[in-house]
């Protein structure tokens, strides 16, 4: 079956009214950048809108196939109507070829969020019956960057969302790698959603995914009663802060409050053991402080 567009006939551009111009609801992209919609519309207040979007006539409205930040930014600038090219209406293959027109209009003039576009691959492919390189075909895209966001899709929807939110990295394989490395679950969650609110760079993340395997590998040798490692964790935790590390309290206690305010937001905290905080840099700084001050 040929997953090329139809040649349809397409009427010239005209003058169509921007509160008719419904939402594609095959669109795949989700997020727009407010300050480059502003952006947009100041020049749309200045010069027009120079380039027509794409609709397809559906009774008394149009649905947008390309051109949504045209569109908005059109409607912020004050516009009533906004030039267009109008589109006879679809019949069965409607969706389909709304979300491909979509896809392609995004992924050739805009960069798309790669879970945007991963959502979007996984809906040709699982709905539409395109294989990898049939998307490669109708999008452009190199087949590693299909599979890079499809990989993405294999995260939780709270992962997801902050990698959406860009406060986790996701472009780069090798990171999505290091991350996919924890168990999928609760912990998986807590780890990544601690490391986005300490902007965790790419270093800062692999080093944590590193300390996080390497504790549960330690626990699990020795839980030998067979209990769940994260159980044991919490149990014996509070003795695994940086203050048992050093094996005494600083005489300051706005160090000590610190300390242990300190220890409570690290991301590694729920697989906390001597073998992850025992060469932690906070124990070597408070150390180093304290010999210098020379508090026994």
């Amino acid at each position: 079956m040929s997953k090329s567009l139809p040649n349809t006939k397409v009427n010239p551009f005209q003058q169509i009214p921007i509160a008719r111009v419904v939402r594609n609801p095959e669109q795949p992209r989700k997020i727009f950048d407010e300050t480059e919609l502003q952006e947009l519309a100041a020049s749309i207040r200045a010069h027009g809108v120079i380039q027509p979007i794409n609709v397809e006539a559906c009774g008394d409205d149009y649905i947008l196939h390309d051109g949504e930040r045209r569109k908005l930014a059109a409607a912020m600038a004050g516009l009533k109507k906004i030039p267009a090219i109008v589109h006879p209406p679809l019949n069965g293959t409607g969706p389909r070829e709304r979300l491909e027109r979509a896809l392609v209009a995004n992924v050739q003039r805009v960069e798309m969020h790669p879970i945007e576009e991963g959502l979007a691959y996984q809906r040709l492919i699982t709905e539409f019956g395109y294989s990898v390189p049939e998307v490669r075909k109708v999008t452009g895209k190199h087949e590693s960057r299909i599979y890079v966001c499809l990989t993405l899709l294999n995260f939780e929807p709270e992962i997801q969302q902050l990698m959406l939110e860009r406060k986790l990295p996701c472009a780069d394989i090798k990171i999505v790698r290091v991350m996919l490395s924890i168990p999928a679950g609760p912990e998986r969650v807590q780890l990544l959603t601690a490391l986005a609110k300490r902007n965790a760079t790419a270093k800062m993340i692999t080093r944590a995914c590193t300390i996080f395997l390497e504790g549960k590998a330690s626990l699990k040798r020795r839980n030998t009663r067979g209990s769940p490692a994260v159980k044991m964790v919490s149990q014996e935790l509070p003795e695994w802060d940086a203050l048992y590390q050093l094996g005494r309290v600083p005489p300051w206690p706005v160090v000590t409050e610190a300390v242990m305010a300190t220890c409570d937001a690290c991301p590694v905290r729920s697989v906390a053991s001597d073998t992850t905080c025992r060469d932690c840099g906070l124990v070597v700084a408070l150390r180093k402080m304290m010999e210098a001050t020379h508090v026994s």
